[in-house]
This record gives C-alpha cells, sequence and structure tokens, in this order.
C-alpha cells in the first residue's frame, strides 16, 4: 500500500467500503488517513464519531474530507460528532472542519476534559457502527481501517466514545443531537 499512488488507494478504500466485509487496510501516513476517513464520509448512512487528539488538519482539514462530510451532513437525519482533546490548537486560526460544518444542526464538537485525556491513548473514527479506522497510538497516523466488522471492536470503540462523550464539555450547541 505504501508505493500505491493515491487514486489506487482511493479505489482501494472504496472497494473495501462497498464490500463491508470485514477486511482491512493498513495506513501509515496523514494522506491516507485523509483519504480514508474522507472515504467513510462518502459510504455513511447514519453516523460518524470522531475521537482525536487534535483534529490534525493534514487529516480532517482536506479539501476532499471537507466536502464529503457536508455533504454527508446535507442529509438531516445524519450526524456526525467529534470528541477532541486538543480544542485550541484549532480554535485560535480556525479549523477547516469546524468551520465547513459550523452551521449543520446535524454536527456536534466536544472537548475531552483535561483530567480525562490520560483515558484516551487512541484516535479512531466509528461509522455508523460498523466501520472503524483505529490509531493504537494518537501521535501517530498510523491506523488499521476495517469495513464491516464482523467482530465486535466497533461495538467497543462506540461504547468508548460514549462515555467520553457524556463527560466532555461542548464546543458548539446544535439542538437535539446525541450519542
Amino acid at each position: 500500500m505504501k508505493n500505491m499512488n493515491i487514486d489506487t488507494y482511493t479505489q482501494h478504500i472504496d472497494q473495501m467500503a462497498r464490500a463491508m466485509d470485514g477486511s482491512t487496510v493498513l495506513n501509515g501516513s496523514a494522506e491516507h488517513a485523509a483519504v480514508i476517513n474522507e472515504r467513510m464520509f462518502t459510504h455513511a448512512t447514519r453516523d460518524v464519531r470522531i475521537l482525536t487528539r487534535n483534529l490534525d488538519p493534514r487529516v480532517y482539514g482536506t479539501s476532499d474530507l471537507v466536502e464529503s462530510a457536508e455533504l454527508f451532513l446535507g442529509m438531516p437525519d445524519r450526524k456526525l460528532m467529534i470528541a477532541v482533546e486538543n480544542a485550541p490548537a484549532f480554535a485560535k486560526s480556525g479549523h477547516p472542519l469546524v468551520t465547513a460544518l459550523g452551521d449543520f444542526e446535524n454536527f456536534e464538537i466536544r472537548e475531552i476534559p483535561k483530567s480525562h485525556h490520560v483515558l484516551v491513548d487512541v484516535n479512531f473514527t466509528v461509522v455508523d457502527g460498523v466501520s472503524y479506522r483505529f490509531e493504537r497510538d494518537k501521535s501517530q497516523a498510523v491506523a488499521v481501517a476495517c469495513f464491516g466488522d464482523k467482530t465486535d471492536f466497533t461495538t467497543k470503540l462506540t461504547e468508548f466514545f460514549r462515555r467520553i462523550w457524556e463527560i466532555s464539555d461542548p464546543l458548539n450547541s446544535p439542538p437535539s443531537v446525541t450519542a
């Protein structure tokens, strides 16, 4: 995968998302992480939950990802929830994704309290409760992604997200968005 050009990599991710057979792919760069997350928005039908250290703009700020997130949220029955540790990292200068999605009522972002950062040693995205991108080490963009998880890993990530979400502080307040 490392030597694969980005268009071929994107096509591979799309094939996995269409198959939803539980197969996995590794990614080791911010560019690949951006592609996976962007394609997750493209294929999502219900909800996207992101738990992240700092909402790295190299991953979450690409024009393709922002456009896919806007299209995803264009359907009012869909929702995007982001729990972030380091909101000040993007709050001062703005963030392409947060800025673009600020007016969507089905988007909510919360900051994880500093006292709980020690509990969050991973980054992940969960889509529709069946697919994920998981970083074991939140300081790197090295991850595994799975579309159509056949184990209970996605369920565990979703539950962990719910617990972190409940203790996190809203950074925006759209009506009736719940975990």
